[in-house]
């Protein structure tokens, strides 16, 4: 997950969104909006029946005149300005930078670099910022650069390839997790490792792999494997339940004794169940408890990002979600808000990609 997200969280209000920040203050948007991103650097995707974007003011800066938009990312964002248009690259400003003439559609910018799907070839390649095609269409799927590599391949297989378009890592990896393959979701952590899978299916065996390819954590049969700054969650499952252990980068364990673990993302404190029997808790990073949760969540949608977590309040959609900070305490005093999918540790991602 990205870590330049400012401390506003979108949540749906009655039907429109708004955005709250770990003080409990809301800021409402100049205009109502029914669809809206998190913030990526100063910028959110919202929407109605077209797309624009908001500063964190709220100020409408780029109008609402698109039918899809991603995140801006390295200063520019991917629009088309209807469902059937090709691909044009826009400043902060909304000025046209370059236009993919045979593409519509895109993956936003990373490291420079950004994936695009070419129609007459239906393969995926990688322009830059002037819009110059660095690496040919010939990927059936490609994801986002990562520490100087991009994971490219197919819906069976994949590996990475470097900026200059090199195959440094053989194709060989596979679903990442509960079977399933998502190459656009794979990315290496800013310390240089990556979740992969080995073998199809209920057979997977995954295991953490650094950037030349080596496995620094074995592939092993487990539930998943979750990369965190500074570590890494590995969940099995047993005959009692599931089991959730805390490994650092060296591949030691850190913390077990855990029924769920949640990431730290760079923080002091997570979210953690001690066993299926009792209440979540907030811990430290040596697994100790250090606050009490106020209520009593069914799940957590995100872990601690800027100092609040989302928890799901019941197994009813109808029940909603709960904004907490880092002493298990509600920011909001409203008892049902809907957080939109793209916050989050377990965000969707929605505006990542032209859609």
């Amino acid at each position: 997950m990205s870590t330049d997200k400012n401390v506003l969280i979108p949540v749906n209000a009655g039907g429109t969104y708004v955005y709250v920040n770990n003080r409990g203050e809301i800021m409402e948007p100049e205009v109502n909006v029914t669809e809206t991103s998190a913030f990526y650097g100063n910028y959110a995707v919202v929407g109605k029946e077209k797309k624009g974007f908001i500063d964190k003011r709220g100020t409408l800066v780029i109008p609402m005149q698109y039918a899809e938009a991603t995140v801006f990312s390295d200063g520019l964002a991917f629009v088309r300005e209807t469902r059937n248009s090709t691909v044009t690259a826009i400043d902060t400003k909304g000025k046209e930078v370059f236009r993919l003439q045979d593409s519509n559609n895109a993956r936003r910018f990373s490291e420079g670099m950004a994936a695009f799907l070419d129609n007459k070839k239906n393969r995926w390649g990688f322009v830059d910022k002037t819009g110059k095609v660095v690496i040919e269409p010939q990927y059936e799927e490609a994801g986002d650069f990562s520490c100087g590599l991009a994971a490219v391949g197919s819906r069976d297989a994949y590996g990475f390839i470097d900026a200059k378009g090199k195959l440094t890592i053989e194709t060989q990896f596979s679903s990442r997790g509960f079977g399933v393959n998502d190459i656009e979701k794979v990315r290496f952590t800013d310390e240089g490792f990556c979740v992969v899978g080995i073998g199809v299916g209920r057979n997977t065996l995954q295991g953490v792999i650094n950037k030349k390819g080596d496995f620094i954590i074995q592939p092993m049969e487990c539930s998943y494997i979750e990369a965190d700054k500074g570590g890494f969650i590995v969940n099995t499952e047993h005959s009692g339940g599931t089991e959730a252990m805390y490994f650092d980068v060296n591949g030691n364990i850190s913390i077990v004794g855990f029924e769920y673990l949640f990431p730290f993302n760079g923080g002091k404190y997570t979210v953690a169940m001690p066993s299926i029997e009792d209440e979540f808790v907030i811990i430290d990073r040596k697994g100790k408890t250090v606050a009490e949760i106020s209520f009593s969540p069914v799940f957590f949608i995100s872990s601690f990002m800027d100092g609040m977590a989302v928890a799901q309040n019941s197994g009813h959609v109808v029940d909603g979600q709960s904004i907490i900070n880092e002493k298990g305490k509600k920011i909001v005093d409203v008892d049902r808000v809907y957080v939109a999918d793209d916050y989050g540790t377990y965000s969707e991602q929605n505006y990542f990609k032209l859609r």
